[in-house]
């Protein structure tokens, strides 16, 4: 049976099962053994808390967009998915739903059973994306998913962590971290949200030993007081010059402190004098590694005060704080407190103020790998390309400024280090294997950081270590497209990685994408409550409607603003597609095939649809592999809307009453729309596909066709003209009300009438589609005529005298009395305001009182008129 297009576009039905029926003739797959030059797109993959935001729509259908326009280029494209254990993320998520759900927690439960439980938890999260990813339409190779947490990347993790200890790149230390008091854990600088917030400045005065001098010194965090012994001053101001090396009390436990010089301070910051805090600050702690001062611990992994805080030990700091202030306040050493707006660290999975902390952890040394890395880039043949390539300069910028890597996290859910502490002697095994004594050793209990393994992420998706045919054929991957967001902490990172490990990039372009943004242009954000959800844009406007969203507004390297007017603008884009096909699915059947052998003899407009075709096509393959989407898009939309449906079309139906034209024409109709929906199929891969099978009755899917490029070129400058002949006529029609039905004849007057009257035929064809025609060419004209339509290199003539058209004159009338009234009743009411007449200049006011005048006498010339014309209609 026949298949047919149903009579509307329902997005509904035509989005059903279209996934699935890619799927069963695996179109997503990589094929190996294939000749075909390879392009593989591996997608960032998400954490398995859930559920998948607006971000990761966009991320994602760009990726899917451009593995579709090359695999109809005829590449081996595909998409390698998978999913990231998300440390942190999942941890808190999983032990908020065991408070919730189970009232227990995992110190209850013990690691194993909480990590048992805890993965089976994430096989149904991990269910969950998956079928999200099919709801956005996504063509993944599901034959090479891959979790973080699988157990050939737990062995790959185990084996580099081992390398990088052996050649002494790991290593082990006490230094300055964020910390989340909470979690009770080290957190990376991406994991911390930082907030305008308002804060106490607290002035507290510190006296000399010698009881001669004082400083005054600003700090909104009096309870680090307990781990300061020094007051660093400016070599070059003057005003304390002379403190240098003297002694002061901490007013806080009478600690002496020594005053040091740094040019790091800022004279006209404050008071000019700071307080020393190496534990807790990241600057003081650089500071105190230049002088080699000592550091002071005064807090406890869980935000409370320690030993060194006498009195005030056991309290959270914060807590602690208004205690603090009321003591030195007491002392007399409290001499103000401000009021002002500063920036404040958050922790983004439990919303507590990130500490500076001191603790040993796991680090990476960076030096030779941001060495090694800045070098490839450095290098044309083998750099990694960026696209914009601006993000290449951020990126190194970052690079030069990058310091050792924080690795070790403290929680149970991750990559487990392998390292073992023997528990007499504390020596250190680190091994991919436990020590064979195991009962005389403690494994190490932090994880790694996620991005340990997210930065192998191409070479584990690659099978480096365990499939060198896989690995050969598909490393370097050819794109990896990401926010700009994560640019440092994990595209960088895979570059680090791939350098080290196997000397090679990991890809060969990188897509960066930016924010999207509420439809006012601000970040999405809970407390602002303008989340949106994709799946609903998809239930409300169709999957492929949004997918012409994100590609139409993608700008590469720029922020997109949310908008559900664009989202219904490309409703009404493929509704129009839908009914061109509808157009096309009911002419007359033909039974030529689609070859194109006697083109030379086609008629002008058909050469010029195919000139057309060719432009576009150029136009789209160029912008295309530059990934510059949103002007592919408006190619193709200009193309359809403008240049297909509303002239070609449109004269077809001329040329198609025509039987000497009837077969050539339908078979460019039908040529072009094919190709025009080959160029759609990335974008609109729905509605693409089923109007494709419909019109061609086949089950081949038009993943299967090749990505067009076509070459004809032929001379159709008289189609354009003729184009602007119908645009003028029929704004003279609108302007000059002349009715549809009446033909108008024209007077063509060029020097270049020979070109015209050898073109006579088919522009007077056209015409018909205007009701008009050209029945005379001439170089010159000196006879009087009553309109004339300037175009190009000639000009048309008509003698034609419109009738009165009394109906359409009232009608005028009307609006523009309707008009004086809305004026006279507005000048009206100001000249009867009190408080115009008191304040406005004399000048303003009479000008205003004449201009009432005025229109009243217009209004009343004007009644007169419609009053004779209503007798006239009569």
């Amino acid at each position: 049976m026949k298949k047919k297009l149903s009579k509307k576009y329902s997005f509904k039905e035509v989005e059903a099962n279209k996934l699935l029926f890619w799927q069963e003739n695996n179109l997503f797959k990589a094929q190996i053994n294939s000749t075909k030059k390879p392009f593989t797109i591996v997608l960032p993959p998400p954490n398995v808390t859930g559920h998948l935001h607006i971000g990761h729509a966009y991320d994602f259908t760009l990726s899917d967009i451009l593995m579709r326009y090359k695999k109809l280029k005829g590449y081996d494209s595909f998409i390698i998915p998978g999913t990231d254990h998300a440390g942190i993320a999942t941890q808190t998520k999983f032990e908020k739903n065991l408070k919730v759900n189970a009232q227990t927690n995992r110190f209850n439960l013990g690691r194993e059973l909480f990590l048992e439980k805890l993965k089976i938890w994430k096989d149904e999260q991990i269910n969950y994306i998956h079928k999200q990813w099919n709801a956005l339409g996504l063509g993944l190779d599901y034959s090479n998913y891959l979790f973080t947490l699988d157990p050939i990347v737990v062995q790959t993790v185990r084996e580099v962590f081992v390398k990088m200890f052996n050649e002494h790149i790991i290593y082990r230390d006490k230094k300055l971290v964020n910390w989340d008091i909470q979690l009770k854990t080290a957190i990376s600088n991406i994991e911390v949200i930082h907030k305008e917030v308002e804060q106490k400045l607290y002035y507290i005065k510190y006296l000399s030993q010698d009881q001669k001098d004082f400083v005054v010194v600003a700090t909104s965090r009096p309870e680090t007081m307990f781990g300061d012994k020094y007051l660093v001053i400016n070599p070059k101001d003057k005003r304390y010059f002379h403190l240098h090396n003297k002694i002061f009390i901490n007013p806080i436990n009478n600690i002496e402190m020594t005053v040091i010089l740094d040019d790091y301070i800022d004279i006209e910051f404050g008071t000019g004098v700071m307080k020393c805090t190496p534990a807790h600050d990241f600057n003081d702690y650089e500071l105190a590694k230049k002088h080699n001062l000592e550091i002071i611990n005064i807090m406890n992994a869980d935000g409370t005060l320690n030993e060194k805080c006498g009195e005030f030990k056991g309290l959270d700091r914060l807590e602690a704080r208004s205690l603090i202030i009321d003591k030195l306040q007491k002392n007399n050493h409290l001499l103000k407190v401000e009021s002002y707006r500063t920036s404040v660290g958050f922790s983004e999975r439990t919303n507590e103020i990130v500490e500076p902390y001191l603790s040993h952890q796991w680090f990476i040394k960076m030096d030779s790998l941001i060495k090694d890395t800045i070098k490839m880039q450095d290098d044309c043949n083998n750099k990694v390309d960026f696209y914009p390539n601006r993000f290449n300069k951020t990126l190194l910028t970052w690079l030069k400024n990058t310091e050792d890597w924080c690795i070790s996290r403290q929680l149970w859910w991750g990559h487990q280090i392998p390292v073992w502490y023997h528990k007499k002697t504390n020596q250190i095994y680190c091994d991919t294997i436990p020590p064979k004594d195991l009962e005389n050793w403690i494994q190490d209990e932090d994880v790694l950081d996620t991005w340990f393994s997210s930065g192998m992420w191409p070479l584990l998706t690659t099978k480096w270590n365990y499939n060198s045919h896989f690995f050969d054929r598909y490393f370097p991957t050819s794109l990896i497209v990401t926010g700009m967001d994560i640019l440092f902490f994990w595209v960088s990172r895979m570059m680090n990685f791939s350098q080290y490990l196997v000397e090679k990039k990991p890809f060969k372009d990188v897509l960066i994408h930016g924010l999207i943004r509420d439809s006012q242009g601000r970040k999405m954000s809970k407390s602002l409550g303008n989340g949106i959800d994709p799946f609903d844009i998809i239930d409300k406007y169709g999957l492929d409607a949004m997918r012409l969203f994100f590609a139409s507004c993608t700008t590469i390297g720029e922020d997109l603003n949310f908008s559900t007017e664009r989202l219904g603008a490309n409703w009404n884009y493929l509704n129009k597609i839908w009914n061109i096909a509808k157009y096309i699915e009911n002419l007359d059947e033909i039974n030529d095939n689609l070859n194109f052998e006697d083109v030379d003899k086609f008629c002008d407009v058909n050469k010029w649809i195919l000139t057309e075709l060719s432009k576009l096509t150029l136009e789209i393959n160029k912008n295309m592999d530059k990934y510059n989407l949103v002007v592919a898009t408006k190619y193709l939309y200009d193309f359809i809307w403008n240049t297909f449906a509303s002239y070609y079309l449109e004269y077809t139906k001329v040329l198609l009453q025509d039987l000497t034209l009837k077969n050539e024409t339908i078979k460019t109709i039908r040529y072009v729309f094919n190709k025009i929906l080959i160029m759609l199929q990335p974008f609109a891969p729905n509605i693409s596909e089923e109007i494709w099978l419909c019109l061609n009755q086949t089950n081949n899917s038009i993943l299967l066709q090749e990505y067009p490029i076509i070459n004809f070129e032929f001379e159709t400058i008289i189609i354009d003209k003729i184009a602007k002949i119908i645009l003028e006529i029929r704004k003279l029609r609108l302007e000059e009300n002349i009715n549809n039905r009446i033909n108008l004849c024209f007077e063509l007057i060029s020097p270049n009438d020979a070109f015209y009257k050898s073109k006579i035929k088919l522009v007077n064809l056209l015409l018909i589609l205007v009701n008009a025609e050209i029945n005379e060419i001439k170089k010159t004209s000196s006879n009087n005529y009553t309109y004339e339509l300037v175009i190009d290199d000639f000009i048309l003539k008509t003698s034609y005298e419109k009738p009165i058209d009394y109906v359409f004159q009232m009608k005028k009338a009307s609006e523009q009395l309707n008009y004086l009234e809305n004026e006279i009743q507005r000048a009206t009411n100001l000249l009867n305001n009190s408080g115009f007449i008191n304040k406005a200049p004399a000048q303003l006011i009479i000008k205003e009182k004449n201009k009432l005048i005025n229109l009243k006498k217009e209004h009343a010339n004007l009644l007169k008129t419609l009053t004779d014309l209503k007798q006239k209609v009569k």
